[in-house]
């Protein structure tokens, strides 16, 4: 059975694994499209493979076919099991535990959120007609999935109801406050990162977050910054000339080039 990676190109943290890929220069992985936006991920057949109905998945002979199920195993598991590719872990436990901590940082704030939300009524009215049609296709996906499987029919109406209510929002923008509120609280926790990797940035000649080598730390935090930049790329680099610096040093790798093709 062939090593298959179950991700979505427009997904933040699927993106690490096939960054990843590239680097490693790994090319006996599968991938497997699942589209979001058609709610593939929630399909019965899906939730086989991942009862969490998140991308990415790896189901890997290495790993006795057994699904891991999130972005950062995944790529630690990649880096492992073919060591003949460049390493992304530091052999230095010290700077393997900064990438493991730089990794996990970058997954304390939550792109996805802001992606979904808006921080006012100008940018509520961009976004609806986006948002509403892809939270409107979920719905209509998760009634039929519920029908073919009512085994999961908690777990759909909990997606049901979650959607609705954003819809709801996006509808309803004199009720919107309190998103607005959260949205703009994310921005606030994502520039306060940001500028923690500034000053990480400055006080060494890099060019990478702990140094001249590409670990892990940099493919997460590239999914990261590739995410934002399509929502607030005016304001990321806002007095942030080494974070700017930092990320036109990383398009110019292959592994960007080939994952974030629209962007480079």
């Amino acid at each position: 059975m062939p090593a298959k990676l179950y991700s979505f190109s427009s997904s933040v943290w699927a993106s690490v694994p096939r960054i990843a890929l590239v680097e490693k220069q790994i090319t006996d992985v599968e991938i497997v499209e699942v589209n979001l936006f058609n709610a593939e991920n929630y399909s019965p057949a899906y939730l086989k493979i991942n009862k969490n109905a998140t991308v990415p998945s790896l189901i890997h002979h290495k790993n006795n076919h057994a699904t891991i199920d999130d972005s950062t195993t995944i790529a630690e598991f990649l880096d492992s099991a073919y060591p003949e590719g460049p390493s992304l872990l530091p052999a230095d436990e010290a700077a393997a535990a900064q990438v493991r901590e730089l990794v996990a940082k970058s997954h304390s704030v939550d792109p996805n959120l802001v992606s979904l939300g808006a921080v006012n009524e100008q940018e509520l009215a961009q976004k609806k007609p986006v948002v509403t049609a892809i939270m409107g296709g979920r719905v209509a996906a998760l009634t039929r999935f519920t029908e073919e499987a009512p085994e999961h029919s908690v777990f759909y109406s909990e997606k049901v109801d979650a959607a609705k209510q954003l819809i709801g929002t996006y509808e309803n923008p004199e009720h919107a406050g309190s998103l607005y509120s959260a949205i703009n609280a994310e921005w606030a926790k994502i520039f306060a990162y940001f500028d923690e990797i500034e000053l990480l940035l400055a006080s060494h000649d890099g060019p990478y977050l702990i140094g001249k080598q590409y670990t892990l730390a940099d493919v997460h935090f590239t999914c990261l910054i590739a995410r934002l930049y399509v929502n607030r790329q005016d304001l990321l680099f806002e007095n942030r000339p080494h974070l700017l610096k930092y990320w036109k040093t990383v398009q110019t790798r292959e592994s960007f080039k080939v994952v974030y093709a629209e962007l480079h």
